[in-house]
């Protein structure tokens, strides 16, 4: 048993639409978040680990940006509704 799986969740295929969605940070906006995401899930990748990124379907996703950014990256997607 152990750790198999890492689901990331993106919420967008770019950094300025991640920091707007996301809002990462404490002390003010982190500006990395996105970055270091993406590195995150890369190294995860690296020693074996099966990687998925989440996305929210918002008005303005689309949805085959979203399969080409997380395929161009090796990784699995998922694009699920907004809960409520």
């Amino acid at each position: 048993a152990g750790l198999t799986h890492v689901y990331l969740s993106m919420s967008a295929t770019n950094r300025d639409d991640y920091l707007k969605l996301v809002k990462p940070g404490i002390a003010g906006p982190d500006e990395r978040a996105f970055v270091d995401a993406i590195k995150f899930g890369v190294e995860a990748k690296k020693m074996g680990l099966d990687v998925t990124l989440g996305f929210i379907n918002l008005p303005n996703m689309c949805s085959s940006k979203v399969k080409d950014f997380a395929e161009n990256l090796g990784f699995k997607y998922k694009l699920r509704d907004m809960e409520e």
